[in-house]
């Protein structure tokens, strides 16, 4: 069986939407439903069960691993495991860290690196929050 990770996120979505509207808990965004199901290994149907388990928690504030482990059905197939790989950035969907083929930078070019990207920053313009931008567009207003 294979998960619809879309399928999934929307259905424990919307549960803890309904939840949220009847008790006033909080809900729960769909990249952290997303993260949670994927840091979560098992059986699709185990890991979908346990979620929307951990979704009908009101107590439950954020979707996260040890929450689902916390709801795991009793009658699941196998016991909860968690994957703490890490993707290669480097080389995505070929394999987790530490990477086996590493780039191999000089100290010089790392600092050369490193300069540019501080020099970059540098030249950035200030981040303004969105508020401050519309606070100020209705004073001018």
């Amino acid at each position: 069986m294979t998960l619809h990770l879309g399928a999934a996120i929307a259905h424990i979505a919307s549960i803890r939407t309904e939840l949220a509207t009847r008790t006033g808990c909080q809900e729960w965004e769909q990249a952290g439903i997303r993260a949670a199901l994927i840091a979560t290994e098992g059986a699709p149907a185990d890991v979908s069960a346990a979620a929307c388990l951990a979704a009908g928690d009101p107590g439950l504030r954020l979707p996260s691993v040890n929450g689902f482990k916390a709801h795991w059905p009793k009658n699941a197939s196998e016991s909860p495991r968690t994957s703490h790989n890490v993707p290669c950035p480097d080389h995505p969907g070929e394999h987790d860290m530490p990477c086996p083929n590493p780039s191999t930078l000089t100290p010089e070019q790392v600092a050369q690196l490193a300069a540019e990207v501080k020099a970059a920053l540098a030249a950035a313009p200030a981040y303004v929050p969105p508020a401050i931008v519309r606070a100020k567009n209705q004073e001018e207003a």
